[in-house]
């Protein structure tokens, strides 16, 4: 597969799920859009570390956040988490990841405390007092967005990075054909 077919292949990937987070977004279905845009994060991940897995590793998945996702995959909220309190949370986008991954997002708010709202504010994650957090979708799925077109960017301009790509590329179509 070409470079450009590749490139295609993972944008078309992303944009199935953005544009679905965009519709939910439109019809107030915040928690459902936010797990749309877990799920294309998740799906990137994959490409970026060239996982061979079904599903990529919580540990891809933070390592794409760090890389593209700034405002979630570099800040330390200084919080445990409430099923392991005894065990620190690196990033907020492991708490994204883990009421993403939890199912915590399907009922839009459940018992773990994660709430998606629209905020029309900037602000992307917030922890509150009383130790649930609030994701705010809009500024998310922005972030996505930019993180998209950065990791697209670089496949472009990185022989190594699309490569691994490559690799994850064509264990899917492995997996799938059979």
């Amino acid at each position: 597969m070409s470079r450009a077919d590749l490139i295609a292949e993972i944008k078309a990937t992303a944009s199935r799920h953005d544009e679905a987070a965009c519709t939910l977004i439109a019809v107030h279905s915040f928690a459902a859009a936010a797990e749309q845009v877990c799920l294309a994060i998740e799906a990137l991940a994959g490409y970026f570390v060239g996982s061979r897995a079904r599903t990529p590793s919580k540990g891809s998945v933070l390592a794409f956040a760090r890389r593209y996702l700034p405002d979630l995959g570099t800040t330390d909220p200084g919080l445990a988490l409430g099923r392991r309190p005894h065990t620190r949370v690196g990033s907020c986008a492991e708490v994204v990841y883990e009421a993403f991954r939890g199912g915590l997002f399907h009922q839009g708010a459940l018992a773990s405390g994660m709430e998606v709202v629209d905020d029309k504010q900037r602000w992307m994650l917030s922890f509150e007092a009383d130790g649930s957090a609030r994701l705010n979708v809009i500024p998310f799925q922005a972030q996505f967005e930019r993180g998209l077109k950065a990791f697209l960017r670089d496949l472009k301009r990185d022989g190594a990075l699309a490569a691994k790509a490559g690799r994850r590329s064509a264990f899917l179509a492995r997996t799938f054909l059979r």
